[in-house]
């Protein structure tokens, strides 16, 4: 079978931490004997926060030249990545036409490569404007589409900008099925949304990296080890975890692990309130480094404003580690509080001091818990998934088609 994954969401060589996710649901597919390749279109737009309050032209001009130089095809782990360009245009005016737009930069690329490989499936992850672009596949390709769901593109932007009944439709009419990563999001787009044909598939991890290994120590380190990792965005909330470490009263050593465009604002932070011997910012990691680093710590925490159904806190957990989360998305279907972690008020600093203070004095069961989320949450899982609701779209579709010739 041969397959498609459609997103900005993928790693390259300039930028091999983005959209790691997608990196291992390929892998998996690929480990189904699917042949995989990815289109990961390349934006050249500049970060908001280099244009306002203040332009930054030398840092434009740098990440322009470090996007552009992105290769237009590249192999990432074994897996065909194409890399074609486009520039998208603010949000605030053109998030309902970006389809439109990707359309008209990479459209002729697109059908060339997808006429050239043949898929049988086309999974397209982020909501706006790539599942929204199934338009094209369906008009001009007559490929299957399968639209994914991650988080922020269901739960935050609808609420933001202007377009999102046309995307709705458009997704509706040229997907065969809406993908939701956990039950608590489509029974989001149920009451929220008119999408129709809504399939949950969890997320999963990677069970053979993400372990307890020999070099685990399994005793609690004095003072608390909090290690944190995501990209360094708004939405990920590090800027909440750095407020609510003011307020421990607990002796504590906090890692956060990750780049991105709040990066230097987290920084600063701490070193104007003088936390610097306390908290380190250690940047991107390999993603087969991150389980060593993991374990050197106690408690993992993700304080994120938004999430759907992440990877990061159930590598955590397959390394032993409680996860301290912001109740966010779906994280109340993976918290068994007291278990595997303890769940804080999102945006709420104290409540997360709180929280991890709380964890501190856990004596948390470390096997227990890398065998917990082992036995219920993998990548070969999710893939196995996708196989399945492929095959039995077919099946109801000949049986349609032969009752209606009847």
């Amino acid at each position: 079978m041969k397959i498609i994954i459609f997103s900005h969401l993928f790693p390259n060589k300039n930028f091999p931490y983005d959209g790691i996710f997608n990196l291992s649901r390929a892998k998996a597919l690929d480990k189904q004997n699917c042949e995989v390749i990815v289109i990961a279109p390349i934006s050249l737009n500049p970060y908001f926060r280099n244009i306002f309050p203040k332009f930054r032209l030398g840092e434009n001009i740098r990440l322009f030249k470090k996007l552009n130089s992105i290769p237009t095809i590249e192999y990432i782990e074994g897996i065909k990545v194409y890399h074609p360009k486009w520039m998208q245009l603010p949000n605030k005016m053109f998030w309902k036409y970006h389809s439109e737009i990707m359309h008209f930069y990479i459209g002729r690329k697109v059908q060339e490569i997808i006429k050239t490989f043949k898929p049988d499936l086309i999974i397209s992850t982020w909501l706006n404007p790539f599942a929204s672009y199934s338009e094209y596949f369906k008009k001009e390709l007559h490929v299957m589409t399968f639209a994914l769901a991650e988080g922020s593109d269901l739960l935050i932007h609808p609420y933001h900008y202007a377009g999102w009944e046309k995307i709705q439709r458009k997704i509706n009419t040229n997907c065969e099925l809406i993908l939701a990563v956990s039950n608590r999001m489509k029974k989001h787009m149920e009451q929220k949304t008119k999408f129709n044909n809504i399939e949950v598939i969890r997320n999963g991890y990677d069970e053979e990296l993400f372990q307890l290994h020999d070099y685990t120590r399994i005793t609690q380190h004095n003072p608390i080890r909090i290690v944190s990792v995501g990209s360094f965005h708004h939405v990920k909330g590090q800027d909440i975890l750095l407020k609510a470490i003011m307020q421990l009263k607990i002796p504590f050593e906090l890692t956060i692990v990750g780049s991105g465009p709040e990066l230097e604002a987290c920084q600063s932070f701490v070193h104007n309130y003088k936390l610097d011997k306390v908290v380190h910012f250690i940047g991107n990691l390999q993603h087969n480094a991150l389980p060593e680093e993991l374990v050197r710590h106690d408690i993992f925490c993700l304080p994120s404003r938004s999430e759907g159904f992440p990877a990061a806190p159930l590598e955590a957990m397959g390394c032993g580690l409680p996860v301290v989360s912001s109740n966010v998305g779906d994280m109340d279907e993976i918290i068994i509080d007291g278990f595997n972690g303890l769940l804080f008020k999102c945006e709420s600093p104290e409540d997360l001091a709180e929280k991890l203070t709380l964890a501190s004095k856990i004596d948390w069961k470390k096997n227990a818990i890398s065998e917990w989320v082992e036995n219920r949450y993998s990548w070969n899982n999710w893939a196995t998934q996708i196989l399945e609701k492929h095959c039995s779209y077919l099946k109801e579709n000949k049986i349609l088609a032969s009752i209606s010739k009847n």
